[in-house]
């Protein structure tokens, strides 16, 4: 059986919800932070970052290596896009990217997400 190797995990999950395996974001994606700083007579007014997740859905989930070989299909893609759809299902939610090592230790925290666009 393959372990897992990530240096980090990565979750989203709505409030009042805890971080599990149920939502955590496997493998996990590059992520890209781009700060939106907004100015009114030379000075900040706000600031918005939008964050980027780039990744892909496989037939191995959180590595598990099914007995058959056949379970590798199209069918174990498809119920891993389900999968992530189910996850970024509503807004407001919470960004977690953890430590693997240490799972307290959250190294990014972004709250209140806008899911914008999701594409396989």
């Amino acid at each position: 059986m393959a372990h897992n190797t990530a240096k980090v995990n990565v979750y989203y999950y709505l409030f009042g919800e805890n971080y599990s395996d149920a939502t955590r974001l496997v493998p996990a994606p590059i992520i890209n932070i781009n700060p939106e700083i907004y100015y009114a007579n030379d000075s900040v007014i706000g600031y918005t970052y939008n964050v980027v997740l780039k990744g892909y859905a496989n037939a191995l989930r959180l590595n598990e290596r099914p007995d058959n070989a056949s379970s590798y299909g199209l069918g174990q893609v498809i119920s891993h896009m389900d999968h992530i759809r189910k996850i970024f299902s509503a807004n407001g939610g919470k960004l977690y990217v953890k430590d693997t090592n240490n799972l307290n230790n959250d190294i990014l925290v972004a709250k209140g997400a806008t899911i914008k666009n999701i594409t396989f």
